[in-house]
């Protein structure tokens, strides 16, 4: 039955659908980059940018891109981010900052996490405790509400308004306690903030008995990037010392010599 004369052979590696082939290489290029313009698809992609246009548009409808807030340029929406998620999930790439966290707990002494942003919650990853760590923080492998926690809130600061928008809805947030950032015109103050200063507190905004503070680690767009987050019971708490455990981190996120000779040392 029936193709028309002249049409491709499904086996001879010509069959191409030339629209939905510029639809998948504009999800490529989304998969390496914060956001894209019309123009920057179109160049990437050799097209029209009425083409371009007509293609991010069609994502927009279904969820997979988000318009940006200034209205120039897409960013990546929530059904691409539930279908892609982050790429630091397998074992080899926790392997890769694991030394990171090591040192960082030995510099630090308290016990230092990993996480990624998964829409708008977090996942830790890993955790290395310091010989004084209080066991009873939090463990590899919880999710929280990003908006409650310092690696979610410094992951959440580095994406577009349009993404937040569509990963918070609703002007009211979950609240875990009373300290908990409850709307989001509040979250999107406090990561305003958090984008001058490029680190993260959370005061038991998620656990009673816990402060926490995060730095970025690792990753240049949004797939890539992974978070360390040191959790200090309050007892040895107080902005002082997350300061000093905030400029501990970034020294060890920055400081690949340093982790190699320590990291097989811990």
């Amino acid at each position: 039955g029936g193709g028309g004369q002249g049409g491709a052979d499904l086996n001879s590696g010509d069959y191409k659908i030339n629209a939905l082939d510029n639809g998948l290489g504009v999800l490529l290029l989304l998969m390496e980059r914060d956001s894209v313009t019309v123009t920057e698809v179109a160049a990437h992609l050799d097209l029209a940018r009425s083409t371009s246009h007509r293609i991010l548009s069609t994502f927009e409808q279904r969820g997979f891109v988000s318009l940006a807030a200034s209205r120039h340029g897409y960013t990546v929406g929530p059904a691409l981010a539930d279908i892609w998620g982050p790429r630091n999930l397998d074992p080899e790439a926790r392997l890769c900052i694991r030394p990171i966290l090591k040192l960082a707990a030995q510099r630090t002494n308290v016990t230092v996490h990993s996480v990624v942003l998964l829409g708008s919650q977090v996942l830790l990853i890993d955790a290395v405790e310091s010989e004084q760590s209080d066991r009873r923080s939090f463990r590899a492998g919880m999710v929280r509400p990003a908006h409650a926690s310092a690696a979610g809130k410094l992951l959440l600061s580095r994406l577009a308004e349009g993404q937040l928008l569509a990963f918070f809805p609703q002007e009211e947030l979950m609240r875990l306690n009373p300290r908990t950032i409850g709307t989001r015109t509040e979250l999107f103050e406090e990561l305003r903030v958090i984008r001058e200063v490029d680190y993260a507190f959370s005061i038991r905004e998620s656990e009673d008995n816990f402060d926490a503070v995060a730095v970025i680690a690792s990753g240049s767009n949004w797939r890539d990037r992974v978070a360390i987050m040191a959790v200090v019971p309050i007892e040895r708490s107080g902005e002082a010392e997350l300061m000093r455990i905030a400029r501990e981190l970034s020294t060890a996120a920055k400081e690949p010599e340093g982790v190699t000779r320590n990291a097989t040392s811990l």
